[in-house]
């Protein structure tokens, strides 16, 4: 995956800022408020062309992903509905699956840790 600031970067946890990546322990709210300042261009609807728009295009590559969709699907879905539409299903989406990875983590530590203490 890109970087959040930069779509021709990749994510990166060495990258000094921290909006520029989603994070395992980033809460819903962080991670909506990282999508929603996501880098973006001045247009309005949603292509898919990398040269011209590397932001755009790793936002429709993690949300297709993360949402088992097609990129042809995306496009059909929100060509009327505007990138706020979009950002807001796609920040909805990985907040979910972040929960899930988070909360099967503390499942397996809370299971490490009893096994431990036998």
């Amino acid at each position: 995956m890109m970087s959040l600031k930069d779509g021709r970067n990749k994510m990166s946890k060495s990258d000094p800022s921290d909006s520029s990546r989603i994070n395992l322990n980033d809460s819903a709210k962080q991670i909506y408020q990282k999508i929603k300042k996501t880098k973006s261009d001045l247009l309005t609807n949603i292509s898919y062309d990398h040269a011209a728009r590397p932001e755009i295009n790793n936002l429709i590559d993690i949300y297709a992903s993360l949402a088992g969709k097609h990129i042809d699907h995306i496009f059909l879905e929100y060509q009327y509905q505007g990138f706020a539409k979009f950002r807001q299903d796609l920040a909805e989406t990985r907040s979910f699956i972040l929960e899930l990875i988070s909360l099967n983590r503390h499942s397996c530590f809370k299971k490490l840790k009893k096994h431990r203490h036998c």
